[in-house]
Protein backbone atom coordinates (compact mmCIF):
# COMPACT_ATOMS: atom_id res chain seq x y z
CA UNK A 1 0.00 0.00 0.00
CA UNK A 2 1.32 3.47 -0.87
CA UNK A 3 1.14 5.66 2.26
CA UNK A 4 3.18 8.51 0.93
CA UNK A 5 5.98 7.65 3.40
CA UNK A 6 9.14 5.99 2.14
CA UNK A 7 10.36 2.63 3.39
CA UNK A 8 13.50 4.11 4.93
CA UNK A 9 11.37 6.30 7.20
CA UNK A 10 9.21 3.40 8.38
CA UNK A 11 12.37 1.39 9.06
CA UNK A 12 13.57 4.18 11.32
CA UNK A 13 10.18 4.41 13.03
CA UNK A 14 10.21 0.67 13.60
CA UNK A 15 13.37 1.05 15.65
CA UNK A 16 12.01 3.81 17.92
CA UNK A 17 11.21 2.37 21.41
CA UNK A 18 8.05 4.49 21.68
CA UNK A 19 4.66 3.26 20.39
CA UNK A 20 4.21 4.90 16.96
CA UNK A 21 1.44 4.74 14.35
CA UNK A 22 0.82 6.28 10.91
CA UNK A 23 -2.65 7.62 10.17
CA UNK A 24 -4.43 8.66 6.99
CA UNK A 25 -6.80 11.65 7.29
CA UNK A 26 -10.41 11.29 6.16
CA UNK A 27 -11.95 14.50 4.76
CA UNK A 28 -15.44 15.84 4.24
CA UNK A 29 -15.66 19.18 2.43
CA UNK A 30 -11.93 19.66 3.01
CA UNK A 31 -12.35 19.25 6.79
CA UNK A 32 -10.74 16.32 8.62
CA UNK A 33 -13.51 14.31 10.21
CA UNK A 34 -11.53 11.21 11.18
CA UNK A 35 -8.20 9.36 10.90
CA UNK A 36 -7.59 5.79 9.82
CA UNK A 37 -4.58 4.03 11.37
CA UNK A 38 -2.63 2.37 8.53
CA UNK A 39 0.69 1.38 10.15
CA UNK A 40 2.08 0.64 13.62
CA UNK A 41 5.56 -0.13 14.88
CA UNK A 42 6.70 -3.00 17.09
CA UNK A 43 6.49 -0.99 20.33
CA UNK A 44 2.81 -0.27 19.66
CA UNK A 45 2.09 -3.87 18.68
CA UNK A 46 3.66 -5.07 21.93
CA UNK A 47 1.37 -3.06 24.24
CA UNK A 48 -0.59 -5.19 26.78
CA UNK A 49 -3.81 -4.92 24.75
CA UNK A 50 -2.43 -7.40 22.21
CA UNK A 51 -4.78 -5.97 19.56
CA UNK A 52 -3.61 -4.50 16.24
CA UNK A 53 -4.84 -0.95 15.67
CA UNK A 54 -4.44 -1.03 11.88
CA UNK A 55 -7.72 -0.14 10.19
CA UNK A 56 -9.24 1.44 13.28
CA UNK A 57 -10.49 5.04 13.34
CA UNK A 58 -9.37 7.84 15.68
CA UNK A 59 -12.99 8.38 16.69
CA UNK A 60 -12.85 4.88 18.20
CA UNK A 61 -9.29 4.68 19.54
CA UNK A 62 -9.03 8.29 20.77
CA UNK A 63 -12.73 9.07 21.19
CA UNK A 64 -12.34 11.40 24.19
CA UNK A 65 -9.73 13.71 22.70
CA UNK A 66 -11.46 13.74 19.30
CA UNK A 67 -14.50 15.15 21.09
CA UNK A 68 -12.26 17.90 22.48
CA UNK A 69 -11.51 19.25 19.01
CA UNK A 70 -8.23 17.42 18.44
CA UNK A 71 -8.81 16.84 14.70
CA UNK A 72 -9.31 20.56 14.08
CA UNK A 73 -6.07 21.35 15.91
CA UNK A 74 -4.19 18.79 13.80
CA UNK A 75 -5.52 20.29 10.56
CA UNK A 76 -4.30 23.76 11.66
CA UNK A 77 -0.64 22.62 11.89
CA UNK A 78 -0.51 20.97 8.43
CA UNK A 79 2.47 22.27 6.44
CA UNK A 80 3.73 24.18 9.52
CA UNK A 81 6.24 21.63 10.78
CA UNK A 82 4.75 21.96 14.27
CA UNK A 83 4.02 19.04 16.59
CA UNK A 84 0.62 18.80 18.25
CA UNK A 85 0.77 17.45 21.82
CA UNK A 86 -2.26 16.48 23.90
CA UNK A 87 -2.65 14.65 27.18
CA UNK A 88 -5.18 11.92 27.71
CA UNK A 89 -6.17 11.35 31.36
CA UNK A 90 -8.65 8.59 32.35
CA UNK A 91 -11.57 10.07 34.23
CA UNK A 92 -12.75 6.88 35.95
CA UNK A 93 -9.62 6.26 38.04
CA UNK A 94 -8.66 3.03 36.26
CA UNK A 95 -4.99 2.18 35.83
CA UNK A 96 -3.33 -0.17 33.33
CA UNK A 97 -6.17 -0.44 30.84
CA UNK A 98 -6.57 3.33 30.65
CA UNK A 99 -3.08 4.70 31.28
CA UNK A 100 -2.22 8.38 31.28
CA UNK A 101 -0.29 9.23 28.11
CA UNK A 102 0.83 12.11 25.92
CA UNK A 103 -0.15 11.80 22.25
CA UNK A 104 2.05 13.71 19.79
CA UNK A 105 1.13 14.21 16.14
CA UNK A 106 3.16 15.66 13.23
CA UNK A 107 2.49 15.72 9.52
CA UNK A 108 4.67 13.80 7.05
CA UNK A 109 3.37 14.68 3.61
CA UNK A 110 -0.33 13.88 3.57
CA UNK A 111 -0.11 11.46 6.49
CA UNK A 112 0.25 11.85 10.24
CA UNK A 113 2.85 10.22 12.46
CA UNK A 114 1.43 9.60 15.93
CA UNK A 115 3.68 8.79 18.92
CA UNK A 116 2.46 7.78 22.36
CA UNK A 117 4.44 8.52 25.54
CA UNK A 118 3.09 6.54 28.52
CA UNK A 119 3.09 8.71 31.66
CA UNK A 120 1.21 6.51 34.11
CA UNK A 121 1.89 3.02 35.43
CA UNK A 122 -0.31 0.46 37.06
CA UNK A 123 1.83 0.63 40.21
CA UNK A 124 3.70 3.85 40.96
CA UNK A 125 7.41 3.39 41.50
CA UNK A 126 9.63 5.14 44.00
CA UNK A 127 10.89 7.35 41.18
CA UNK A 128 7.27 8.27 40.36
CA UNK A 129 6.69 9.23 43.99
CA UNK A 130 9.91 11.27 44.10
CA UNK A 131 9.03 13.11 40.89
CA UNK A 132 5.45 13.77 42.01
CA UNK A 133 6.58 15.13 45.39
CA UNK A 134 9.23 17.32 43.78
CA UNK A 135 6.81 18.70 41.18
CA UNK A 136 3.93 19.38 43.60
CA UNK A 137 6.08 21.13 46.20
CA UNK A 138 7.70 23.24 43.47
CA UNK A 139 4.47 24.13 41.66
CA UNK A 140 2.51 24.86 44.84
CA UNK A 141 4.97 26.47 47.29
CA UNK A 142 2.11 28.16 49.18
CA UNK A 143 0.38 24.84 49.92
CA UNK A 144 1.38 23.97 53.52
CA UNK A 145 2.43 20.35 52.94
CA UNK A 146 5.47 18.16 53.36
CA UNK A 147 6.25 14.92 51.46
CA UNK A 148 8.80 12.36 52.59
CA UNK A 149 9.77 9.38 50.40
CA UNK A 150 11.59 6.39 51.89
CA UNK A 151 14.66 5.58 49.84
CA UNK A 152 16.89 2.82 51.14
CA UNK A 153 18.04 3.71 54.65
CA UNK A 154 16.79 7.30 54.71
CA UNK A 155 13.82 9.55 54.04
CA UNK A 156 14.04 12.09 51.24
CA UNK A 157 12.03 15.15 52.24
CA UNK A 158 10.09 17.65 50.12
CA UNK A 159 8.62 20.47 52.27
CA UNK A 160 6.97 23.47 50.64
CA UNK A 161 8.11 26.97 51.53
CA UNK A 162 4.75 27.63 53.18
CA UNK A 163 5.06 24.55 55.40
CA UNK A 164 8.53 25.61 56.56
CA UNK A 165 7.29 29.15 57.20
CA UNK A 166 4.35 27.90 59.23
CA UNK A 167 6.52 25.78 61.54
CA UNK A 168 9.35 28.30 61.68
CA UNK A 169 12.19 26.19 60.29
CA UNK A 170 14.69 26.28 57.46
CA UNK A 171 14.89 23.56 54.80
CA UNK A 172 18.25 22.45 56.23
CA UNK A 173 16.92 22.32 59.78
CA UNK A 174 13.90 20.33 58.70
CA UNK A 175 16.04 17.89 56.70
CA UNK A 176 17.90 17.01 59.91
CA UNK A 177 14.79 16.84 62.09
CA UNK A 178 13.44 13.57 63.53
CA UNK A 179 9.73 14.11 62.97
CA UNK A 180 8.60 11.33 65.34
CA UNK A 181 10.65 12.84 68.16
CA UNK A 182 8.86 16.17 67.62
CA UNK A 183 5.43 14.62 68.26
CA UNK A 184 3.74 16.14 71.30
CA UNK A 185 4.22 13.87 74.37
CA UNK A 186 0.46 13.43 74.79
CA UNK A 187 0.15 12.16 71.19
CA UNK A 188 3.32 10.06 70.99
CA UNK A 189 1.79 6.77 72.14
CA UNK A 190 -1.06 7.17 69.63
CA UNK A 191 1.39 7.94 66.79
CA UNK A 192 3.67 4.99 67.61
CA UNK A 193 0.69 2.63 67.72
CA UNK A 194 -0.47 4.02 64.36
CA UNK A 195 3.00 3.51 62.82
CA UNK A 196 3.09 -0.04 64.18
CA UNK A 197 -0.13 -0.94 62.35
CA UNK A 198 0.15 -2.25 58.75
CA UNK A 199 -0.29 0.63 56.30
CA UNK A 200 -3.36 -0.96 54.70
CA UNK A 201 -5.10 -1.18 58.11
CA UNK A 202 -4.37 2.35 59.34
CA UNK A 203 -7.18 4.78 59.77
CA UNK A 204 -6.31 7.89 57.75
CA UNK A 205 -5.77 10.70 58.09
CA UNK A 206 -4.14 10.84 61.51
CA UNK A 207 -4.32 14.14 63.37
CA UNK A 208 -1.58 14.87 65.89
CA UNK A 209 0.47 17.73 67.32
CA UNK A 210 4.11 18.56 66.68
CA UNK A 211 6.39 20.67 68.83
CA UNK A 212 7.77 23.30 66.43
CA UNK A 213 9.97 26.36 67.06
CA UNK A 214 6.88 28.58 66.77
CA UNK A 215 4.30 26.42 68.49
CA UNK A 216 4.62 23.59 71.06
CA UNK A 217 1.29 22.14 69.87
CA UNK A 218 1.14 22.54 66.07
CA UNK A 219 -1.61 20.42 64.52
CA UNK A 220 -0.84 18.38 61.40
CA UNK A 221 -2.71 15.87 59.26
CA UNK A 222 -0.74 12.70 58.45
CA UNK A 223 -1.13 10.31 55.49
CA UNK A 224 1.06 7.33 54.55
CA UNK A 225 1.17 4.95 51.60
CA UNK A 226 2.98 1.76 50.64
CA UNK A 227 4.48 1.49 47.15
CA UNK A 228 4.39 -2.31 47.33
CA UNK A 229 8.03 -2.67 46.21
CA UNK A 230 10.33 -5.51 47.35
CA UNK A 231 12.35 -3.06 49.44
CA UNK A 232 9.32 -1.27 50.88
CA UNK A 233 9.58 0.17 54.38
CA UNK A 234 7.23 -1.61 56.87
CA UNK A 235 6.04 1.76 58.17
CA UNK A 236 5.24 3.00 54.64
CA UNK A 237 7.11 4.50 51.70
CA UNK A 238 5.29 7.79 51.15
CA UNK A 239 4.65 10.14 54.05
CA UNK A 240 2.56 13.31 53.76
CA UNK A 241 2.10 16.01 56.39
CA UNK A 242 -0.38 18.83 55.94
CA UNK A 243 -0.47 21.85 58.22
CA UNK A 244 -3.99 22.05 59.66
CA UNK A 245 -3.15 24.02 62.80
CA UNK A 246 -5.48 26.96 62.15
CA UNK A 247 -8.33 24.71 61.05
CA UNK A 248 -8.00 22.36 64.05
CA UNK A 249 -7.80 25.19 66.57
CA UNK A 250 -10.89 26.80 65.09
CA UNK A 251 -12.60 23.42 65.22
CA UNK A 252 -11.60 22.92 68.86
CA UNK A 253 -12.73 26.44 69.74
CA UNK A 254 -16.04 25.76 68.05
CA UNK A 255 -16.46 22.47 69.94
CA UNK A 256 -15.56 24.18 73.21
CA UNK A 257 -18.08 26.95 72.52
CA UNK A 258 -20.75 24.40 71.60
CA UNK A 259 -20.03 22.45 74.78
CA UNK A 260 -20.28 25.57 76.91
CA UNK A 261 -23.55 26.58 75.25
CA UNK A 262 -24.92 23.07 75.76
CA UNK A 263 -23.94 23.17 79.44
CA UNK A 264 -25.68 26.52 79.85
CA UNK A 265 -28.83 25.16 78.22
CA UNK A 266 -28.72 22.10 80.47
CA UNK A 267 -28.53 24.34 83.55
CA UNK A 268 -31.44 26.46 82.33
CA UNK A 269 -33.51 23.37 81.56
CA UNK A 270 -32.69 21.79 84.92
CA UNK A 271 -33.88 24.89 86.75
CA UNK A 272 -37.13 25.01 84.79
CA UNK A 273 -37.73 21.28 85.13
CA UNK A 274 -37.47 21.59 88.89
CA UNK A 275 -40.51 23.89 88.96
CA UNK A 276 -43.62 22.56 87.24
CA UNK A 277 -46.03 25.39 86.66
CA UNK A 278 -49.33 23.59 86.81
CA UNK A 279 -51.35 20.42 86.60
CA UNK A 280 -54.87 19.38 85.60
CA UNK A 281 -57.04 16.28 85.59
CA UNK A 282 -59.07 15.59 82.44
CA UNK A 283 -61.85 13.05 81.73
CA UNK A 284 -62.31 11.59 78.27
CA UNK A 285 -65.47 12.32 76.25
CA UNK A 286 -66.34 9.48 73.89
CA UNK A 287 -68.85 9.15 71.04
CA UNK A 288 -71.34 6.29 70.56
CA UNK A 289 -68.59 4.10 69.05
CA UNK A 290 -66.32 4.56 72.06
CA UNK A 291 -63.86 6.80 70.26
CA UNK A 292 -62.35 9.65 72.31
CA UNK A 293 -63.52 12.94 70.77
CA UNK A 294 -62.69 15.42 73.55
CA UNK A 295 -61.81 15.87 77.22
CA UNK A 296 -63.53 17.69 80.06
CA UNK A 297 -61.49 19.54 82.70
CA UNK A 298 -62.06 18.18 86.21
CA UNK A 299 -59.56 20.28 88.13
CA UNK A 300 -56.71 22.72 87.49
CA UNK A 301 -54.46 24.64 89.90
CA UNK A 302 -53.84 28.39 90.03
CA UNK A 303 -50.52 28.27 88.18
CA UNK A 304 -52.00 26.14 85.43
CA UNK A 305 -55.06 28.34 85.03
CA UNK A 306 -52.89 31.46 84.86
CA UNK A 307 -51.57 30.29 81.48
CA UNK A 308 -55.07 30.71 80.08
CA UNK A 309 -55.71 34.08 81.72
CA UNK A 310 -58.62 32.69 83.80
CA UNK A 311 -59.23 31.40 87.31
CA UNK A 312 -59.57 27.67 88.07
CA UNK A 313 -63.27 28.02 88.91
CA UNK A 314 -63.95 29.56 85.50
CA UNK A 315 -62.45 26.55 83.74
CA UNK A 316 -63.90 23.64 85.69
CA UNK A 317 -66.15 21.25 83.69
CA UNK A 318 -65.29 22.95 80.40
CA UNK A 319 -64.30 20.93 77.37
CA UNK A 320 -60.71 21.17 76.18
CA UNK A 321 -61.60 23.20 73.07
CA UNK A 322 -63.09 25.91 75.34
CA UNK A 323 -60.05 25.97 77.62
CA UNK A 324 -57.08 26.16 75.26
CA UNK A 325 -58.61 27.42 72.01
CA UNK A 326 -59.19 25.94 68.59
CA UNK A 327 -55.56 25.97 67.45
CA UNK A 328 -54.26 23.77 70.28
CA UNK A 329 -57.11 21.53 71.38
CA UNK A 330 -56.87 18.98 68.54
CA UNK A 331 -53.22 18.25 69.26
CA UNK A 332 -53.77 18.00 73.01
CA UNK A 333 -56.83 15.79 72.55
CA UNK A 334 -54.78 13.40 70.41
CA UNK A 335 -51.96 13.46 73.01
CA UNK A 336 -54.32 12.70 75.92
CA UNK A 337 -56.07 9.95 73.93
CA UNK A 338 -52.72 8.34 73.08
CA UNK A 339 -51.83 8.21 76.79
CA UNK A 340 -55.13 6.45 77.51
CA UNK A 341 -55.02 4.04 74.57
CA UNK A 342 -51.38 3.04 75.12
CA UNK A 343 -51.63 3.26 78.91
CA UNK A 344 -48.26 5.01 78.85
CA UNK A 345 -46.91 8.44 79.73
CA UNK A 346 -46.63 10.90 76.82
CA UNK A 347 -44.64 14.14 76.53
CA UNK A 348 -45.13 16.99 74.09
CA UNK A 349 -44.27 20.68 73.88
CA UNK A 350 -47.15 22.82 72.65
CA UNK A 351 -46.96 26.44 71.45
CA UNK A 352 -49.90 28.47 72.70
CA UNK A 353 -51.01 31.37 70.51
CA UNK A 354 -53.62 34.08 70.76
CA UNK A 355 -54.98 36.73 68.42
CA UNK A 356 -52.35 39.10 69.84
CA UNK A 357 -49.50 36.71 68.96
CA UNK A 358 -47.36 34.03 70.57
CA UNK A 359 -48.26 33.43 74.24
CA UNK A 360 -45.65 30.82 75.12
CA UNK A 361 -44.57 27.21 74.96
CA UNK A 362 -45.67 24.57 77.45
CA UNK A 363 -44.27 21.12 77.98
CA UNK A 364 -47.08 18.66 78.66
CA UNK A 365 -46.42 15.39 80.47
CA UNK A 366 -49.56 13.26 80.30
CA UNK A 367 -50.15 10.00 82.20
CA UNK A 368 -53.22 7.72 82.52
CA UNK A 369 -54.99 8.45 85.82
CA UNK A 370 -57.93 6.41 87.04
CA UNK A 371 -60.99 5.54 84.99
CA UNK A 372 -60.81 7.29 81.61
CA UNK A 373 -58.87 10.13 83.15
CA UNK A 374 -55.43 11.62 82.47
CA UNK A 375 -53.20 13.70 84.70
CA UNK A 376 -51.55 16.45 82.66
CA UNK A 377 -48.71 18.32 84.30
CA UNK A 378 -47.29 21.21 82.38
CA UNK A 379 -44.64 23.84 82.78
CA UNK A 380 -43.88 27.05 80.95
CA UNK A 381 -40.77 26.50 78.82
CA UNK A 382 -41.11 29.77 76.94
CA UNK A 383 -38.01 31.27 78.56
CA UNK A 384 -36.06 28.13 77.75
CA UNK A 385 -36.97 28.43 74.08
CA UNK A 386 -36.13 32.12 74.10
CA UNK A 387 -32.80 31.45 75.82
CA UNK A 388 -31.97 28.67 73.38
CA UNK A 389 -32.71 30.94 70.45
CA UNK A 390 -30.65 33.74 72.04
CA UNK A 391 -27.67 31.48 72.70
CA UNK A 392 -27.86 30.05 69.20
CA UNK A 393 -27.87 33.60 67.85
CA UNK A 394 -24.91 34.62 70.03
CA UNK A 395 -22.92 31.57 68.92
CA UNK A 396 -23.21 32.70 65.30
CA UNK A 397 -23.19 36.50 65.55
CA UNK A 398 -20.90 39.28 66.71
CA UNK A 399 -22.27 40.82 69.90
CA UNK A 400 -21.06 44.36 69.02
CA UNK A 401 -22.27 44.77 65.44
CA UNK A 402 -24.87 42.02 65.21
CA UNK A 403 -23.20 40.74 62.03
CA UNK A 404 -22.63 36.99 61.49
CA UNK A 405 -19.38 35.83 63.08
CA UNK A 406 -16.64 33.53 61.77
CA UNK A 407 -18.47 30.33 62.83
CA UNK A 408 -21.56 31.28 60.82
CA UNK A 409 -19.42 32.66 57.98
CA UNK A 410 -17.44 29.45 57.46
CA UNK A 411 -20.58 27.30 57.35
CA UNK A 412 -22.31 29.70 54.96
CA UNK A 413 -19.20 29.92 52.75
CA UNK A 414 -18.95 26.13 52.49
CA UNK A 415 -22.60 26.04 51.43
CA UNK A 416 -22.04 28.77 48.85
CA UNK A 417 -19.06 26.89 47.37
CA UNK A 418 -21.05 23.64 47.16
CA UNK A 419 -24.05 25.42 45.58
CA UNK A 420 -21.89 27.11 42.95
CA UNK A 421 -20.30 23.80 42.03
CA UNK A 422 -23.66 21.99 41.78
CA UNK A 423 -25.47 24.79 39.94
CA UNK A 424 -22.64 25.72 37.56
CA UNK A 425 -22.23 29.32 38.66
CA UNK A 426 -19.64 31.23 40.69
CA UNK A 427 -19.55 32.52 44.24
CA UNK A 428 -17.50 35.37 45.65
CA UNK A 429 -15.69 35.93 48.91
CA UNK A 430 -14.07 39.14 50.18
CA UNK A 431 -11.77 39.81 53.11
CA UNK A 432 -11.98 43.52 54.02
CA UNK A 433 -9.91 45.27 56.66
CA UNK A 434 -10.03 48.82 58.06
CA UNK A 435 -6.68 50.52 57.49
CA UNK A 436 -4.94 51.90 60.61
CA UNK A 437 -7.82 50.94 62.90
CA UNK A 438 -5.49 50.73 65.90
CA UNK A 439 -4.79 54.44 65.51
CA UNK A 440 -8.52 55.13 65.84
CA UNK A 441 -8.64 53.37 69.21
CA UNK A 442 -5.41 55.00 70.36
CA UNK A 443 -6.50 58.50 69.29
CA UNK A 444 -10.24 58.58 70.01
CA UNK A 445 -10.72 55.71 72.47
CA UNK A 446 -12.36 52.30 72.29
CA UNK A 447 -15.91 53.68 72.53
CA UNK A 448 -15.33 55.62 69.32
CA UNK A 449 -13.70 52.53 67.79
CA UNK A 450 -16.78 50.44 68.65
CA UNK A 451 -19.07 53.08 67.16
CA UNK A 452 -16.95 53.07 64.01
CA UNK A 453 -17.21 49.28 63.69
CA UNK A 454 -21.01 49.40 64.01
CA UNK A 455 -21.28 52.23 61.50
CA UNK A 456 -18.91 50.42 59.16
CA UNK A 457 -21.13 47.30 59.13
CA UNK A 458 -24.25 49.43 58.52
CA UNK A 459 -22.67 51.15 55.52
CA UNK A 460 -21.48 47.88 54.02
CA UNK A 461 -24.90 46.28 54.43
CA UNK A 462 -26.46 49.27 52.67
CA UNK A 463 -23.86 49.23 49.87
CA UNK A 464 -23.81 45.54 48.88
CA UNK A 465 -26.52 43.88 46.75
CA UNK A 466 -29.38 42.02 48.39
CA UNK A 467 -28.40 38.50 49.43
CA UNK A 468 -24.72 39.34 50.05
CA UNK A 469 -23.67 38.43 53.60
CA UNK A 470 -21.67 40.92 55.68
CA UNK A 471 -19.78 39.24 58.53
CA UNK A 472 -17.30 40.32 61.19
CA UNK A 473 -14.41 37.89 61.58
CA UNK A 474 -12.52 39.60 64.40
CA UNK A 475 -11.29 43.04 65.39
CA UNK A 476 -11.28 45.20 62.28
CA UNK A 477 -11.51 42.26 59.86
CA UNK A 478 -14.73 41.70 57.96
CA UNK A 479 -15.92 39.48 55.12
CA UNK A 480 -18.51 39.44 52.33
CA UNK A 481 -20.03 36.37 50.68
CA UNK A 482 -21.56 36.73 47.19
CA UNK A 483 -23.65 33.54 46.81
CA UNK A 484 -24.06 33.84 43.04
CA UNK A 485 -21.91 35.57 40.44
CA UNK A 486 -21.67 35.27 36.67
CA UNK A 487 -18.59 37.37 36.14
CA UNK A 488 -15.89 39.08 38.18
CA UNK A 489 -17.14 42.50 37.12
CA UNK A 490 -20.27 42.03 39.26
CA UNK A 491 -18.19 41.71 42.41
CA UNK A 492 -15.88 44.56 41.38
CA UNK A 493 -18.90 46.82 40.83
CA UNK A 494 -20.19 45.98 44.30
CA UNK A 495 -16.76 46.65 45.82
CA UNK A 496 -16.66 50.04 44.10
CA UNK A 497 -19.91 50.89 45.89
CA UNK A 498 -18.52 49.65 49.21
CA UNK A 499 -15.40 51.79 48.80
CA UNK A 500 -17.54 54.72 47.73
CA UNK A 501 -19.64 54.35 50.88
CA UNK A 502 -16.50 54.83 53.00
CA UNK A 503 -15.58 58.25 51.56
CA UNK A 504 -17.69 60.33 53.97
CA UNK A 505 -16.44 60.49 57.58
CA UNK A 506 -18.16 58.48 60.31
CA UNK A 507 -19.86 60.17 63.26
CA UNK A 508 -18.40 58.24 66.20
CA UNK A 509 -19.81 59.61 69.47
CA UNK A 510 -19.38 63.17 68.26
CA UNK A 511 -16.04 62.55 66.56
CA UNK A 512 -15.82 62.69 62.77
CA UNK A 513 -13.47 59.91 61.67
CA UNK A 514 -12.38 59.25 58.09
CA UNK A 515 -11.11 55.80 57.18
CA UNK A 516 -9.86 53.79 54.24
CA UNK A 517 -10.11 50.05 53.73
CA UNK A 518 -8.20 47.31 51.94
CA UNK A 519 -9.80 44.17 50.53
CA UNK A 520 -9.00 40.89 48.81
CA UNK A 521 -11.71 39.45 46.52
CA UNK A 522 -11.95 35.90 45.16
CA UNK A 523 -14.46 34.56 42.63
CA UNK A 524 -14.62 30.74 42.62
CA UNK A 525 -16.53 28.11 40.66
CA UNK A 526 -16.85 26.02 43.81
CA UNK A 527 -14.01 23.60 43.16
CA UNK A 528 -12.02 25.08 46.07
CA UNK A 529 -12.92 24.53 49.72
CA UNK A 530 -14.16 27.41 51.81
CA UNK A 531 -10.88 27.30 53.74
CA UNK A 532 -8.84 27.62 50.54
CA UNK A 533 -11.00 30.51 49.25
CA UNK A 534 -10.54 32.34 52.56
CA UNK A 535 -6.79 31.82 52.33
CA UNK A 536 -6.67 33.20 48.79
CA UNK A 537 -8.77 36.23 49.77
CA UNK A 538 -6.55 36.87 52.78
CA UNK A 539 -3.49 36.77 50.52
CA UNK A 540 -5.14 39.20 48.04
CA UNK A 541 -6.05 41.57 50.87
CA UNK A 542 -2.47 41.71 52.12
CA UNK A 543 -1.35 42.42 48.56
CA UNK A 544 -3.76 45.38 48.53
CA UNK A 545 -2.23 46.62 51.76
CA UNK A 546 1.27 46.10 50.42
CA UNK A 547 0.38 48.06 47.25
CA UNK A 548 -0.59 51.12 49.30
CA UNK A 549 -3.93 50.37 51.02
CA UNK A 550 -7.29 51.98 50.16
CA UNK A 551 -7.83 49.50 47.32
CA UNK A 552 -8.97 45.99 46.58
CA UNK A 553 -7.36 43.14 44.66
CA UNK A 554 -9.62 40.71 42.77
CA UNK A 555 -8.75 37.12 41.86
CA UNK A 556 -10.68 34.57 39.81
CA UNK A 557 -9.97 30.87 40.43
Amino acid sequence: MDWGINGHETELLEMVPLPIAIAKPIFADEVIIDLELVWENAALRELPTGVSLIGLRATVVFAEIVQQGWLAEIQKIKNSGEINSIYRIPMDGSSAERSVYRLEARWSGDHLILSIVILGHEKPTRDDAMQAAAVVTKLMPHLPIFYSIHNGSRWVRFPTNQFLTNIGMSAKGYAELNVVEQVHPDDREMVMKWLGTPVSERQMPLFCRLATPLNPEHWVEVWMSDLGQPDSNPEGDVFLLRDVDTYMKLQLEKEDLTKKLSEQLDLVNAAINASRDGFAVWTAVRDETGKVVSFTLDVINEAGAAATGKKPTELANRRIEDVVGTDQHEGLTALFAKALNENQQQTQVVDVDSVQGWVGAYENVVAPFGEDKVLASFRDVSETKREQQRLEWLSEHDSLTGAPNRVYLERHLSGAMEASKLNNHHAGFVFIDIDFFKQVNDTYGHDAGDALLKGFVSRMEAAVPEGVMVARISGDEFALIFPKLHKLAEMNEAMDKVFGAMIDPFDCNGQEIKITVSAGCVMSDGKETGFEVMRLADKAMYKAKHDGKNRYVSVEV
